[in-house]
């Protein structure tokens, strides 16, 4: 299946929008609409769990509306989720080889702003109404349970902390 693709102004604000992170700025604000998680693999190479994240992201663009947006060789990796008036919602994995078998994994997943990107100036909109709280109603934890579950279907367990 091909990647969503998001309309103009969502492609032109998007990554704008994700540098900003203006929902992310007032910490008691950003925990009513972020999921993080973080876990342990063990017996897989970053590599591995990396071709497994982007089969995931490939398996579930029906699903949630996801784009891959960055890929930093086998340590990072951040793919974007648009609902369907494009509010971008963000998923971010980082990887930490922490022995000769051992990764550590981190996932986060967070609502970018307030104002979908997909109208004019959102970035700018969004950063003058940081303070504004809103609610994901759950949909970052969703998507990140359910890349959880690709990567068990991949053999790849992630031991939770």
């Amino acid at each position: 299946m091909a990647a969503y693709e998001p309309t103009i102004f969502a492609q032109w604000q998007s990554d704008l929008q994700v540098n900003l992170r203006p929902s992310m700025w007032i910490p008691k604000l950003r925990d009513i609409h972020c999921h993080k998680i973080s876990g342990v693999i063990s017996g897989h190479e970053a590599h591995e769990v990396m071709a497994a994240l982007e089969a995931a992201t490939r398996s579930l663009t029906d699903k949630f509306q996801l784009r891959p947006s960055q890929k930093q060789g086998t340590t990072f990796y951040r793919v974007y989720a648009y609902t369907k008036v494009e509010w971008l919602d963000v998923l971010e994995f980082r990887l930490r080889k922490t022995g000769d078998t051992t990764l550590r994994i981190e996932v986060e997943g967070f609502s970018s702003g307030v104002v979908p990107v997909s109208v004019p100036l959102a970035p700018l909109l969004n950063s003058a109404f940081c303070w504004l709280p809103f609610k994901d109603h759950g949909f970052n934890k969703r998507r990140v349970e359910h890349y959880l579950r690709e990567l068990e279907k991949s053999g790849i367990h992630v031991a939770t902390d």
